[in-house]
């Protein structure tokens, strides 16, 4: 018997048609540059704040727009960087950046055989059970950031990346 409690669950998506799908790698990312801001949080007015940006194509033409200051763009720049690669039962794993080269790769116990690399992405020839000691090079794009003096204790801006076609 009804007791006029209408909880019903319910649920609704919304799914978008297109005349053609195009899938692109095309990305943009962007960190702060640890190495050059010299592992400092805490930036005074007139300082340079240093942040990377790595973007797929490496060549990616973009555009940078901030909400106060002045950007300015400080050349290429590349780091090594090496991570313990996860295969849970698959034969495909993404790394944290884009892979400019590798470096070296070791499998920690098990093997899943050679491996072919796309941007971030490692595919193996078998799947399986296991980690990839793997050490690659990173290339990006460095930037700083700098305003004048500020009314404010502390002051946030904004700075926009879009990719220019």
């Amino acid at each position: 018997m009804a007791n006029g409690n209408n909880n019903v669950a319910k649920a609704s998506i919304v799914l978008t048609f297109a005349a053609s799908c195009v899938v692109e790698d095309h990305f943009i990312n962007v960190e702060m540059d640890d190495e050059k801001n010299q592992d400092k949080t805490c930036f005074l007015y007139g300082e340079k704040i240093y942040f990377r940006i790595f973007t797929n194509p490496k060549d990616m033409n973009i555009r940078l727009e901030s909400s106060d200051g002045s950007i300015s763009n400080e050349g290429t720049g590349y780091f090594e960087y090496e991570e313990d690669v996860q295969f849970p039962n698959v034969n495909e794993a993404n790394v944290q950046y884009p892979i400019d080269s590798v470096i070296s790769q070791n499998w920690l116990g098990n093997s899943l055989g050679s491996v072919s690399i796309s941007n971030t992405t490692i595919r193996t020839e078998k799947t399986g059970v296991a980690i990839l000691k793997f050490r690659y090079r990173v290339s990006y794009r460095s930037y700083a950031i700098t305003i004048g003096p500020k009314d404010y204790d502390e002051y946030p801006v904004l700075v926009y990346i879009e990719e220019v076609l």
